[in-house]
């Protein structure tokens, strides 16, 4: 206040209305915490646990690759996997992934995309080498500057970087018989090497158009390492800007700031920077996780109150497996329809079969994923509806 009287004189605050006297009190507050953290040295930096090249990039403010080698792989890929249901076939599908994609993009390089420039031209080197997946995806890895002792981290996190694309099609590689048009054998590993192909032209792309040509692409990762090591948290407005948005969350007032000696700021702000981004996502994830948990078990419990009894005139009966996918619809039904009678069985009588019915196109499994059948059963039609079922089958 001694401080607000002295630059502003008496007779001015008194004429002060309510956002003034906030401005004011933002103003000494942002004082308090500036004049408490210049002081302190440097932060300690946490190791950068980021092994891709486009989540350093991404750090380091460069455009997103992954939005440009998606929007190519998502199409590519959807075309790849389809059962049927569109009305063009993928050309060179039963080829394999890699050839398919080599053909179709291929052909010519006149795609409005800059970063795809000369992308056709090294497809067609794939295809006239007759270069096998592994092949392609070793010289990748070696372009990227990757060492092998990283090999197994960053094609994991390469492969889980477009999520459910790459676990679709290695289910269809390996349990080819619960699909109607299964992948050819090995997909996993090609559909790997379209997509690290894809991102070398793509990390070139967004490198040159940010830094210029001067960085190699094996030294990528190194550069936008050292990048973030030299600016990330140096700067004393935004140390203090963290200060300054948790007092006023916690009605920290200057005063109090003010008072705290040089030890006790060194061990606030520490604390403050030793809660990561990383960290702050792992105790949300775990508060989501305990929230969904407590919820469902306050469910159970409730209904676990409830005496059993008979219905004697139920509304409809209604019978459901007995596995956690349909137990969760039967108890919604009790829950809404108390009239309603429900009964659990068992969906499966270990006899594992590929079934296809009279009016069905293609085999189907009737057994858990984890079982292939070697029983294979079909429905035939009474004699007198053979003619109209083979018209029903042929339309």
């Amino acid at each position: 206040m001694d401080e607000l009287i002295q630059r502003y004189g008496e007779e001015t605050l008194e004429r002060w209305n309510e956002s003034q006297w906030e401005a004011a009190g933002l103003q000494s507050l942002w004082r308090v915490c500036q004049q408490g953290v210049e002081t302190l040295p440097a932060p300690t930096l946490e190791p950068l646990e980021e092994i891709r090249h486009r989540d350093l990039l991404l750090r380091a403010g460069a455009q997103d690759t992954d939005a440009l080698t998606h929007e190519v792989l998502i199409r590519f890929s959807a075309a790849f996997v389809d059962q049927g249901f569109s009305d063009w076939e993928l050309p060179h599908r039963k080829s394999g992934f890699l050839r398919s994609f080599c053909e179709l993009y291929g052909e010519q390089d006149d795609s409005p995309d800059r970063w795809r420039a000369g992308l056709a031209v090294e497809l067609q080197k794939y295809l006239t080498a007759q270069s096998q997946p592994l092949e392609v995806v070793l010289e990748s890895l070696h372009e990227l500057g990757v060492p092998a002792a990283e090999w197994n981290d960053f094609l994991t996190a390469t492969l889980l970087a477009l999520k459910g694309w790459a676990g679709l099609i290695y289910q269809m590689d390996v349990r080819s018989d619960r699909v109607a048009f299964p992948v050819p054998v090995g997909s996993l590993t090609e559909f790997l090497a379209v997509r690290l192909v894809l991102e070398r032209f793509a990390l070139k792309y967004v490198a040159r158009q940010h830094w210029g040509d001067t960085i190699a692409l094996r030294d990528l990762r190194t550069f936008a390492r050292d990048r973030l090591e030299r600016h990330a948290n140096t700067s004393l407005e935004q140390r203090t800007f963290h200060i300054f948005q948790i007092a006023q969350v916690l009605g920290w007032t200057p005063p109090q700031l003010f008072a705290l000696n040089p030890h006790a700021w060194a061990e606030l702000v520490g604390e403050l920077e030793a809660f990561s981004e990383i960290h702050r996502r792992r105790i949300f994830h775990a508060a989501f996780e305990r929230k969904f948990r407590i919820q469902a078990l306050d469910a159970i419990a409730i209904h676990s109150r409830r005496k059993p009894c008979r219905i004697p005139n139920p509304r409809f009966q209604a019978v459901f497996c007995i596995d956690t996918r349909e137990e969760s619809f039967r108890r919604h039904l009790e829950e809404i329809t108390p009239e309603a009678e429900t009964f659990a069985a068992a969906g499966f009588f270990v006899v594992p079969m590929y079934y296809k019915g009279a009016s069905d196109a293609h085999f189907s499994t009737l057994c858990p994923i984890v079982i292939r059948p070697k029983h294979w059963v079909v429905e035939e039609v009474v004699y007198s509806l053979e003619e109209q079922h083979r018209q029903r089958a042929k339309t």
